[in-house]
């Protein structure tokens, strides 16, 4: 189940060891279990990734760490089956009632894509 973060938390970045944690060890293994469970089922949910997604972002340096994963984000099919695989169908204006809501899987996947 995902969880709640303060958007402070998301907000600060200090630190120097991008991706050394286990949040993003845990990280990794979730985006790996969603390429594994999207070859028997195409359109299998992310929110896994994305609420794990929360977690590091609301470590020090964590956007960076999820930053230097983007690449792997997109070939391993993070944003697959939803708008966000079509960036060129988003409207930014919607993204600030999206970050309101304060749908987890929602803020994790604004963030990550407002970070890339």
């Amino acid at each position: 189940m995902a969880q709640k973060v303060s958007k402070e938390k998301i907000m600060t970045n200090p630190g120097s060891n991008s991706g050394d944690s286990a949040a993003v060890a845990k990280f990794d293994e979730a985006l790996k279990q969603l390429t594994l469970a999207r070859q028997s089922d195409p359109k299998a949910r992310n929110s896994e990734v994305l609420a794990v997604a929360l977690t590091v972002m609301a470590e020090p340096d964590g956007l960076n760490a999820l930053s230097a994963r983007v690449a792997a984000m997109e070939s391993k099919g993070l944003f697959a089956n939803t708008d966000w695989g079509k960036p060129a169908i988003l409207q930014p204006a919607l993204a600030a009632r999206t970050l309101r809501q304060g749908a987890p899987d929602y803020t994790a996947i604004e963030a990550l894509l407002w970070h890339r």
